[in-house]
């Protein structure tokens, strides 16, 4: 554990002496950012104290046979939270929507493994900034508490080491919801994130009775038909740049139309273009609205694609990240494209 111990006295102090929390996943959440909240959660009411988990973009088809699922609200009118708590960014802004309640708490803890100096909000109902400012200033007396751990594969093993210094128990529900998200982070244990802690951490939880093999088929063995069709367009649509160390591909409006789909049915895609043979990142343009193209970017080998993103106003981690970008489709395509090809060359 690489955890600040002053920080993580701070934490146990906050949470034992709160009784009502709201934990919130980022926008568009992964399983790590899902399972985690759910975990937290979990663990917090066992100690007698009440919970609320917002996700502004509900539960994704990744993380559906997580329990507790169903308690996850898309938004709430409750306010006076003694806590609010962001799982798996590195800023509340990164919650959407969701932002207002949990910045309405007297205190806030964002807990992370990946903190960037960039915060980006996908949902196009984000409060403004300076909204948020006004909100915390007025509900809040001190300075966001951050809990990261940079050295973690995924936030699921920062809660995981949370929940021991809280002395709950962990049980079965909550061992399956951290498994969601180490296995999602790490990408069935094969991305370079895995250290030694973190399959010690995947053993302790399998020997609660979590399933490796259940979150990997589930997190990656489950799409939707709606998925496959997309994945379809978009390996059709790949194309090779820098002599095949990036390989991008494109989801139009019209492609979206086409199957009913939303752009949350384009969940792991950009991970099949990173699998290419010689391929350094993977890059998923996908075309949300005019001139408004969401980006995912992922890599392997080392090459840092959260400088990128950062460089678009967006964030994430080395290995995967994303941003928005504000203009057309082909602007928004040349634009990144030019940006991972200047650091290559750099």
């Amino acid at each position: 554990m690489s955890l600040n111990k002053d920080n993580l006295n701070a934490t146990v102090r906050l949470i034992e002496t709160g009784q009502k929390f709201i934990i919130a996943a980022h926008a568009r959440p992964d399983p790590d950012s899902m399972g985690s909240a759910l975990a937290l959660a979990r663990g917090i009411r066992q100690k007698g104290k009440s919970t609320v988990v917002i996700s502004q973009d509900g539960v994704p088809s990744s993380c559906q046979y997580l329990p507790d699922t169903k308690t996850v609200v898309m938004k709430t009118a409750k306010r006076g939270f003694d806590v609010g708590i962001v799982c798996d960014a590195d800023g509340v802004r990164r919650t959407g929507s969701a932002a207002e309640a949990v910045v309405s708490a007297k205190s806030l803890l964002i807990i992370d493994h990946h903190i960037s100096s960039a915060e980006q909000v996908e949902a196009e109902d984000a409060p403004a900034r300076a909204d948020l400012e006004a909100v915390g200033q007025q509900s809040r007396s001190s300075e966001p508490l951050y809990l990261a751990d940079k050295t973690a594969a995924a936030t699921a093993e920062v809660v995981f080491d949370l929940l021991n210094e809280l002395r709950v128990s962990i049980d079965l529900e909550m061992a399956r919801q951290l498994m969601a998200g180490i296995v999602g982070d790490t990408g069935v244990f094969k991305f370079t994130n895995v250290t030694p802690r973190t399959l010690e951490i995947a053993a302790r939880l399998t020997a609660l009775g979590a399933s490796p093999s259940e979150a990997a088929e589930e997190i990656y063995e489950n799409r939707s038909m709606v998925n496959l069709k997309l994945l379809g367009v978009a390996l059709l649509a790949a194309q090779p740049e820098k002599e095949g160390k990036i390989v991008w591909s494109r989801i139009t409006r019209e492609d979206f139309e086409r199957f009913g789909a939303r752009d949350s049915d384009t969940e792991s895609i950009v991970n099949q273009l990173r699998a290419t043979k010689s391929a350094q990142v993977g890059i998923l343009f996908r075309e949300v609205a005019e001139n408004r193209v969401r980006v995912s970017l992922r890599s392997r080998d080392g090459f840092d694609v959260n400088r990128i993103a950062a460089a678009f106003g967006g964030g994430g981690h080395a290995a995967a990240a994303g941003c928005t970008v504000e203009k057309s489709l082909e602007e928004a395509e040349k634009a990144v494209l030019s940006e991972v090809s200047s650091w290559m060359e750099s």
